[in-house]
């Protein structure tokens, strides 16, 4: 009997009727539940979600149904996960074919009151179906996606790289002013988002071959038609991003007329979520300004280089040919000092700034860093030269073209994007690479067709036909391969250190202030394992910290990673609070730490978010703090708050600082266990951030339909005021920007 039926053969032996009948809940409700659970047990939930995802794809509706109450009949928390974690009732599961889906969440819905369904699973329900009226449009846009590229399936690939290489090349930045409608409303990263998609959808369709690197649309690249494509492309993933939201955090989506509203019932969620990208670009923008600084006090950049030997030797580096096209085509200067400037081990300033973005997000030491091998060869400073090879190429090739962009468009897209054979492709990365190391990067580094998996330009920007390579250079140069480790199954740098580096620095932190702290404690508990990240005893209270390490989200679906491990966070104190709830489980505690201690009078949880997401969140009681934050507050409690100026004059860049405030939170000259509390326990710092945070709408026409999103953008003004309020000023020279 094939897997699918295996379910209906399992229910046979203890009703035959059931593989006669059409409806099978009727006759499940009849049966005893304890036996049907013998039959199919909890583990074969999954089961029951392919076989109802398969009968959805195939149009049979009633089968679908029959698998889906069975499941949430038997183990309605379980399977309601499942269907959540498997993406069951997403129309992206079906290519956006919707009336199946439809039909299916009416019928389940309508059983509600027999299966007992609790209403958070109904109103979610309730949000998928009206989620499904905006997929009827967002299948026609898929269709004419896919039509556009059966036409176009020649030049179609080249082009839309080529239209977001010069997206990069020119430096975009979004103009929210604008309508949806128009692709400068979107950021670059948005627009490469699409555009990946895109390529996806172009290799499902037709598959990448060598043939679909010659070359460009140009003329319907100058009637605007690939901007629209992927302005089309952009809005097909804020419908995927809402799929996720209403899946992963419970989002809803109300229908108002034409509208399709997702918002997050508990808007502490939704804050939480926008913070942790603000606090990450206001991190940014200090990145910046630190690296603005840097290059005022003469520290030499890539990009100063390439500058340099663009103007040295600008003849022996672009040449322009005429055959079998006109281009634009760029060499390498056969010079020592070239060769000097790519296979030097010290580091340029771009390239310090991403190591050291990697080490603080990996909570690593610089020698570890070094010490780390991606694979058994190739090092994180072997990526650093050839990405510094191809972040020059790229600047010299913007540094020719960008002045062309306008009076010569066609001449400048039919040279931005080198197509190489694998031997001129080997040649080039023999400047900064041994033979042996050349194809462990490339391996990294590329896309091919059919490979599993979602398509992410920014991660893998070098795409395989069969024996060339396209390689558009401005993304390749700016290219955060450090986040395709994960992808290609290669170790991160934290997983290589035997100690985690965030708890044992907790745990030395609030050792600072306190005579008992532990990090990595393991133990045993009614014969159950126990680990505890850091626990400290600092006066009367009890604190208890869980660390989790997940990347800093670059889309959606990463953002529901960040959440799982927050989860996953919240299950594991969950889990040591109701042991600790028995004091003698306390006391043992006590004695297995070798800390001569009376219980606690009270025990304060927290999860430490070391990728800075979700901060301010509570999940199950345990709050969510920001790493870098929860160490400020133990080390100084000092918050700034004030705006930057870069300027410039007669002696190079200027940085001002405007609007500047200071508090120290602490009430006093230190430290106090009732402080560190309130910081965690009652929201001293986030209740006033969140209060200045002022709800915001994002809206996207779809067909005749608005898919709008609820979310918050922090108000500058209203948050100086909740830091005035704080009386008290800080009294020694740590400084925190916030």
């Amino acid at each position: 009997m094939p897997k699918e039926n295996e379910i209906l053969r399992s229910l046979a032996e203890i009703e035959p009727d059931i593989a006669k009948s059409t409806y099978w809940l009727p006759l499940i409700l009849d049966l005893d539940q304890s036996t049907l659970k013998s039959k199919i047990p909890r583990k074969r939930i999954p089961q029951v979600t392919k076989g109802a995802a398969k009968a959805i794809n195939e149009n049979k509706h009633q089968e679908a149904v029959n698998q889906i109450t069975l499941g949430l009949y038997l183990y309605p928390n379980r399977m309601a996960d499942e269907i959540r974690r498997s993406g069951l009732f997403r129309s992206s599961k079906y290519k956006f074919h919707s009336n199946c889906l439809r039909r299916v969440l009416v019928d389940v819905l309508y059983e509600k009151t027999s299966l007992n369904l609790p209403q958070e699973f109904v109103n979610y329900g309730r949000s998928i179906l009206n989620l499904t009226e905006v997929s009827k449009h967002i299948y026609k846009l898929n269709t004419s996606i896919s039509s556009f590229i059966a036409k176009r399936q020649r030049v179609f690939l080249k082009t839309i790289v080529a239209v977001i290489e010069v997206i990069f090349m020119t430096e975009h930045s979004a103009n929210t002013s604008l309508s949806t409608n128009q692709w400068e409303y979107y950021t670059k990263e948005d627009l490469a988002d699409a555009a990946s998609y895109l390529i996806f959808r172009f290799d499902d369709q037709i598959g990448i071959q060598d043939h679909h690197f010659n070359f460009i649309d140009e003329d319907a690249l100058t009637r605007g038609y690939y901007h629209s494509i992927i302005v089309k492309s952009c809005k097909i993933r804020k419908f995927l991003e809402a799929e996720i939201l209403i899946d992963a955090f419970q989002y809803q989506c109300k229908r108002q007329k034409h509208s399709y509203r997702i918002y997050a019932p508990n808007p502490q969620t939704e804050k939480s979520i926008r913070l942790g990208f603000i606090q990450r670009e206001q991190y940014q923008a200090q990145m910046g300004m630190e690296f603005v600084r840097a290059i005022s006090e003469g520290e030499t950049s890539i990009i100063q280089q390439a500058d340099l030997f663009y103007d040295r030797f600008h003849g022996d580096i672009v040449k322009f040919l005429t055959s079998p096209i006109q281009r634009y085509v760029y060499g390498l200067p056969n010079v020592p000092e070239f060769a000097e400037f790519i296979s030097q081990d010290g580091l340029y300033l771009e390239e310090k700034y991403l190591l050291s973005e990697i080490r603080e997000s990996e909570s690593s030491t610089w020698e570890q860093l070094s010490h780390f091998k991606i694979s058994d060869s190739l090092s994180v400073f072997d990526l650093t030269k050839v990405i510094r090879l191809f972040r020059f190429i790229g600047h010299l090739a913007r540094r020719h073209l960008v002045p062309l962009l306008e009076d010569e468009t066609h001449l400048v897209y039919r040279s931005l994007i080198p197509v190489y054979d694998e031997h001129k492709l080997n040649a080039i990365l023999g400047w900064c690479l041994p033979p042996e190391k050349i194809r462990k990067f490339v391996d990294l580094m590329t896309w091919e067709s059919g490979m599993s998996g979602l398509f992410d330009l920014q991660i893998k920007p070098i795409i395989r036909g069969g024996r060339q390579f396209l390689l558009p250079l401005n993304l390749l140069g700016t290219s955060n391969w450090y986040r395709n480790l994960p992808d290609k199954k290669k170790n991160r740098v934290l997983r290589t250190i035997e100690e985690d580096a965030v708890s044992q620095s907790l745990a030395e932190v609030i050792g600072r202030v306190c005579n008992y702290s532990r990090n990595n404690f393991q133990t045993k508990f009614d014969g159950e394992d126990v680990e505890i990240d850091v626990v400290a005893r600092f006066g009367d209270i009890l604190f208890i910290f869980e660390c989790k390490h997940p990347f800093f989200p670059c889309s959606v679906h990463e953002l529901r990673t960040s959440y799982d491990h927050i989860k996953k966070g919240s299950d594991t104190l969950t889990r040591i609070i109701n042991y600790l709830i028995d004091r003698n489980f306390e006391k043992e505690l006590y004695r297995r730490l070798g800390w001569d201690l009376e219980p606690a009078k009270e025990i304060v949880t927290c999860i430490v978010s070391c990728n800075g997401m979700f901060p301010g969140l509570s999940i199950d009681g345990h709050p969510i703090r920001r790493w870098a934050e929860l160490r400020n507050m133990i080390e100084s409690g000092v918050v700034q708050s004030f705006s930057i100026n870069i300027k410039t004059d007669s002696n190079g860049f200027r940085i001002d600082e405007d609007e500047y405030l200071e508090r120290n939170l602490w009430e006093g000259p230190k430290l106090t266990p009732e402080f560190l509390r309130r910081y965690i326990s009652e929201d001293l710092l986030h209740g006033p951030i969140f209060r200045a945070m002022l709800e915001v709408e994002r809206s996207y026409r779809i067909g005749n339909v608005n898919l709008r999103f609820s979310t918050f953008g922090l108000n500058p003004s209203v948050m100086q005021e909740e830091l005035e309020k704080f009386s008290f000023t800080a009294n020694h020279d740590t400084k925190t920007v916030q």
